[in-house]
């Protein structure tokens, strides 16, 4: 499971640069999961579905955030 934690999101500046940090929580089985599937040499490593799922709740937290 791979969630936002939508009560931690915010709004700050790392350096010189603003942003949004955005807290994701993601199980222990599926840490360790994805973490055997990773190859950090293979650059098609995660699967382009797994890419997705993470990149689909990072954009879903930070779209809710912005329309606030």
């Amino acid at each position: 499971m791979i969630k936002a934690d939508d009560s931690q999101i915010w709004e700050g500046d790392l350096g010189d640069e603003r942003g949004i940090s955005v807290p994701l929580f993601i199980s222990l089985q599926e840490v360790l999961a994805l973490l055997v599937s990773y190859d950090p040499e293979d650059k098609y490593s995660p699967s382009a579905a797994e890419s997705r799922e993470i990149a689909r709740v990072l954009l879903d937290a930070l779209k809710a955030f912005l329309e606030e």
